[in-house]
């Protein structure tokens, strides 16, 4: 069973609310992008003053652009 982030009571990034309301959860962002989970894990917590380097970004940029091709990094950082 897969929870998403709304209700847990936890403060989520801009990320983290677009892969809510995408139904994408950071196991399958973690398989798509090869980055670490924690790392996306830490990107999806709005307490985080936490930015990815420009490669974190591209990898993440690409698999959202599959599901929004409009997407843009000034999106989410």
């Amino acid at each position: 069973m897969v929870i998403w982030g709304k209700g847990l009571g936890r403060n989520r990034s801009k990320l983290g609310s677009w892969m809510d309301e995408n139904k994408i959860s950071q196991k399958e962002l973690g398989e798509k992008t090869g980055i670490n989970k924690s790392t996306i894990s830490d990107l999806c917590r709005e307490d985080e003053d936490r930015h990815p380097n420009r490669k974190t970004k591209d990898k993440i940029m690409e698999v959202i652009n599959e599901v929004d091709p409009k997407a843009t990094k000034k999106k989410f950082w």
